[in-house]
């Protein structure tokens, strides 16, 4: 029994936490990867580029997505601003694709799909102008959707 009692002293001893963690090049990884840092994505349309950037702490596919979508986003507006508006429908259906489906959190009540309609009829009715304002707000409203999903992975 006499031989027992160092063997628990030893163990009670070493699961012990030491009183200060030495950092280790694991440890500064993991930290480091919670860092923000810049992702920018640029897209060109008509020889026109601008570059969405977003600061984010992960490095995945929404969030270049949400970059990339920003980037058509100016582009959509340079192109209205331009008053070419077949360039801004473009670009602004270009962002929409981009973003894809999954772009609002479960939270918020979407309702620029009852919007896209009226982008079709606009264009219909002669008014490419119109038809391009919508649908940049469109895009402009989902980014926003989507920045607000991602919150949690961004640092703006």
């Amino acid at each position: 029994m006499t031989q027992l009692l160092p063997l628990v002293l030893l163990v009670a001893c070493s699961a012990a936490p030491p009183a200060e963690s030495p950092s280790t090049p694991e440890t500064e990884s993991m930290s480091a990867s919670l860092q923000p840092f810049e992702i920018q994505e640029t897209r060109t349309h008509d020889g026109t580029s601008h570059t969405g950037m977003v600061r984010a702490t992960v490095d995945e596919v929404e969030v270049r997505r949400l970059a990339g979508a920003r980037a058509w986003q100016a582009l959509a507006k340079a192109f209205l601003e331009k008053e070419d508006w077949e360039a801004a429908l473009a670009c602004a259906q270009q962002g929409v694709d981009e973003l894809g489906r999954d772009y609002a959190p479960p939270s918020v009540r979407d309702d620029t799909r009852m919007k896209m309609r009226a982008v079709d009829e606009r264009l219909e009715a002669g008014r490419p102008d119109h038809a391009a304002l919508t649908l940049t707000g469109i895009l402009e409203a989902r980014v926003a959707m989507m920045g607000e999903k991602l919150s949690g992975k961004l640092a703006e």
